[in-house]
């Protein structure tokens, strides 16, 4: 497998694709861990029991493969994402020896990579300089901000209508139940609390609102520092801290790219615009 450095949008793409694949099927089996547990509440055949007991730690390893696999795609693709950021900004060079590098860290083929690329993925239409560097980190930064955002409401509402739906349950059945009834009741409602934190509902909305905030700031200092022409330095840093916001978000939640897609490309082109207009008017003043 050659790696084609014209590609690198299409080896991004493909991988962070396959990233959110395996993610749904890590989330998914964290789901099907807690059932089990659920299960054994009401269940007190012994056999069945066991079995059940099986089936989780059957269900913990596949959770256990299925999060590597994550990590390998979404290693790969923010891997190609970091080159992505270099070699269509600032059109540098790598030498041969970091290009193998890269080649063994990307987790998808040329010829994927391929079908995947869009030679007009950024709207810059700067030449390679740190000015494209930026206005490609400003626009990332852009996109990241409503994905995040939008992230971080999903997750916040699964989390808080869970808690309020077994809240509601607790208090509707206790004036009504026996004290057998109430101790199934609070196991239940224990085994869904541990299937909330272990599945990370509530970290990753906390998670998803500091990716947002942050990649809010880096859009702001991105545009700021292009109009002033900021050097090579503040240009780094920057990027830098773009790196870390973004690879330390969670991925987005399925489907709210492709639910949010021509909307965000709007508001996007409705920046631009009025991007160029603030432009303008600060030439002429």
């Amino acid at each position: 497998m050659a790696l084609n450095l014209d590609h690198l949008v299409g080896y991004q793409r493909a991988s962070f694709e396959r990233a959110a694949l395996w993610r749904n099927w890590t989330l998914l089996g964290q789901l099907l861990v807690a059932i089990p547990g659920v299960l054994s509440i009401f269940v007190t055949d012994e056999q069945f029991l066991y079995l059940l007991a099986i089936g989780g730690f059957v269900l913990l390893i596949l959770v256990g493969i299925f999060n590597r696999n994550y990590q390998h795609h979404r290693n790969g693709a923010e891997t190609a994402r970091r080159a992505t950021l270099i070699i269509e900004g600032v059109d540098h060079h790598v030498t041969a020896e970091e290009k193998k590098t890269l080649l063994e860290q990307m987790s998808v083929s040329s010829k994927i990579a391929a079908e995947k690329n869009d030679p007009n993925w950024f709207a810059t239409k700067e030449p390679a300089s740190q000015k494209r560097l930026l206005e490609i980190i400003e626009e990332s930064s852009f996109f990241t901000r409503y994905l995040q955002s939008t992230s971080a409401l999903v997750m916040g509402t699964v989390f808080a209508l869970t808690v309020i739906i077994l809240i509601v349950a607790i208090f509707t059945l206790i004036p009504m139940s026996e004290t057998e009834t109430l101790v199934v009741v609070a196991r239940l409602a224990l085994a869904i609390l541990v299937f909330l934190l272990s599945s990370g509902t509530l970290f990753s909305a906390l998670a998803h609102f500091s990716a947002w905030n942050s990649a809010k700031t880096i859009q702001s200092r991105a545009n700021l520092a292009k109009v002033r022409g900021a050097g090579l330095a503040d240009t780094l840093l920057i990027m830098g801290d773009y790196n870390s916001a973004v690879e330390q978000a969670p991925m987005v939640v399925p489907f709210v790219y492709k639910f949010h897609a021509k909307a965000l490309n709007e508001r996007w082109n409705d920046y631009l615009e009025q991007r160029e207009k603030d432009a303008a008017a600060s030439t002429t003043t």
